[in-house]
């Protein structure tokens, strides 16, 4: 009965340690949330939201932009906006900001497609669509509508296609 006793007490620490290694390994390369105030994490967060709202709206409208509408115009200049800190940004930045659009979308971002889109939002970052609007960044809500207008098919083109990755 010793001998069972100990191959038993053997037995459950290989196991307890195998599930310890293989949920550490499988948690390895994901974010890790928590709150930050970070500007990066703010960033993340109104994009995240930004996202969200277009993500919506394009599910409506039979998995399609509808740039014509307003708001969706807005929500464009808002993400765009939020993602001037990506462009040439290093690792710790993107980490904070992919952590944010987590939060800010209530999840639609997740740890499996975030990097996917930190890298695409990354690219739009630095075209010079992007430089329009963040030029009109501080202009009124009319200007900043009108610089996503003016570039209308680069933003749209980006973000259809980031849209795309989502399955919900």
């Amino acid at each position: 009965t010793l001998k069972f006793i100990a191959v038993a007490i053997v037995a459950v620490m290989t196991m307890g340690s195998c599930a310890s290694f293989r949920a550490n390994a499988s948690e390895a390369g994901k974010i890790t949330l928590g709150s930050s105030n970070s500007s990066a994490n703010q960033a993340g967060s109104a994009a995240g939201s930004a996202l969200k709202s277009l993500y919506t709206s394009y599910k409506a409208n039979g998995k399609k932009l509808d740039m014509s509408n307003v708001t969706t115009l807005l929500n464009l200049a808002s993400l765009s906006s939020s993602i001037t800190g990506l462009k040439g940004a290093d690792k710790s930045y993107k980490m904070d900001f992919a952590k944010g659009m987590v939060l800010g979308s209530s999840n639609l971002v997740n740890t499996n497609n975030s990097s996917t889109i930190v890298d695409q939002l990354s690219n739009l970052a630095n075209t010079a669509a992007a430089s329009a609007i963040n030029k009109a960044e501080n202009s009124t809500t009319a200007q900043k509508v009108n610089a996503v207008t003016q570039n209308a098919e680069t933003i749209g083109s980006a973000v259809t296609n980031i849209l795309g990755i989502f399955k919900k």
